[in-house]
């Protein structure tokens, strides 16, 4: 496949069929005999937040799978000669029992995504720590321009770039001390606001924000509740996203590599302290970034 992006997800989550495929792919897909393959999980069991891997071996170069999980298609792309691999991020909050998971197969002429397999995935209960933050007036102001911040980001975090960025372990943009976690219940003036969807890293202001990663930059805008922000494509559904900057220093379309300065710490929007909110999403959904420094995805 070539550099597409794929930027349409109907309402209902599933991914539009018409984008990002080719018809001369298709084509061979459906000319190439089916056969068996394996199925590898990163884990069968897996917790709210957490990011699910599904690899292929043994598969046809020339050949297309998809996967249905929770009413949505997740695309999967080659990560070598017989090897295909789709990442799917589990929602925080989401009810712990065991889910379906389908893979299916582009066979067939006319091409129909056929031969299902089926595997059971269990998401474990977590129990979500409740933290309270205590805003000024001026703070709580800023939550009017929220609708129209979220579906700016909604939209970045939905673009699918084909090819892989991204090279090992995720890295924190800053060194320091971790002062929000990733999931917790927040309240805003003891009222319910969000899950926490990132981590908060303590920084003196205007310390260099690096890029976890490498990849092309999605989103460089000063927003008001989120104050400045800087988001990272790092392909496949993959991006991270940096909150509450002092100052941006990339722009749009803009290539970055790990390390490359995206910013500087400071304290605007949604912030009472300098730092920076990092975060790391799959296909939209949070997921905890810890977990990406962790694993070479």
């Amino acid at each position: 496949m070539n550099g597409s992006r794929i930027t349409d997800f109907r309402d209902d989550g599933i991914l539009n069929p018409k984008l990002g495929i080719h018809v001369s792919l298709l084509l061979l897909a459906f000319l190439s005999p089916a056969f068996a393959y394996n199925v590898i999980f990163s884990s069968t069991t897996v917790p709210p937040g957490q990011t699910l891997r599904v690899e292929m071996d043994q598969v046809s170069p020339h050949s297309h799978y998809r996967i249905y999980f929770r009413q949505k298609i997740y695309p999967v792309f080659a990560i070598g000669p017989n090897v295909q691999r789709a990442l799917i991020g589990i929602p925080l909050g989401l009810t712990p029992r065991t889910y379906k998971l389908q893979i299916k197969h582009l066979a067939g002429n006319p091409p129909r995504w056929k031969e299902p397999k089926d595997f059971s995935i269990i998401v474990s209960s977590i129990t979500y720590p409740i933290e309270n933050i205590t805003l000024p007036p001026a703070k709580m102001a800023l939550f009017k321009y929220e609708a129209r911040e979220t579906r700016l980001i909604y939209k970045a975090l939905h673009v699918i770039v084909p090819e892989q960025s991204w090279e090992g372990e995720f890295s924190p943009p800053v060194e320091g001390k971790k002062v929000g976690e990733f999931g917790v219940s927040r309240l805003a003036n003891h009222k319910p606001y969000e899950f926490h969807k990132g981590v908060d890293l303590e920084a003196p202001e205007g310390t260099p924000i690096r890029a976890a990663n490498s990849g092309r930059v999605e989103i460089a805008s000063a927003f008001k509740l989120h104050g400045r922000t800087v988001i990272v494509d790092h392909g496949q559904g993959v991006m991270s996203i940096y909150l509450h900057m002092k100052a941006i220093k990339v722009r749009p379309g803009q290539k970055v590599s790990k390390g490359d300065v995206l910013g500087y710490v400071g304290s605007t929007g949604l912030s009472t302290a300098p730092h920076v909110h990092w975060g790391v999403y799959v296909y939209g959904i949070p997921v905890d970034p810890q977990q990406w420094e962790e694993t070479s995805f």
